[in-house]
């Protein structure tokens, strides 16, 4: 059976970090997370205050440390697109990882 973890780590290492683009239809993201499309994810609370703290100084660094926001991530990730299409079930880890990414 397919296993979250082995499919989470590798759809993040393809989404980066943080990044507002203005010519990016999902606009700001941070490992791939929109905040057009999520903006009651409780993560942009904790993005938000580090983009108050650190004006004008690359964020990923930091973001990428913060432990809460790391799991907030993962949480996401598996309800909104892991559990909802049950992939636990999915006998190939190829083809629930297709599913996820």
């Amino acid at each position: 059976m397919a296993t979250f973890n082995d499919a989470y780590k590798l759809v993040v290492k393809h989404e980066g970090s943080y990044v507002c683009d203005s010519d990016d239809s999902g606009g700001e993201t941070y490992k791939g997370i929109s905040r057009r499309y999520n903006p009651d994810w409780k993560g942009w609370d904790i993005v938000d205050k580090y983009k108050r703290s650190y004006r004008g100084k690359p964020l990923s660094k930091v973001l990428d440390s913060d432990n809460e926001l790391e799991l907030m991530v993962r949480n996401l990730y598996k309800d909104k697109y892991w559990d909802i299409f049950e992939l636990d079930n999915i006998p190939s880890q190829t083809i629930a990882y297709q599913m996820f990414d």
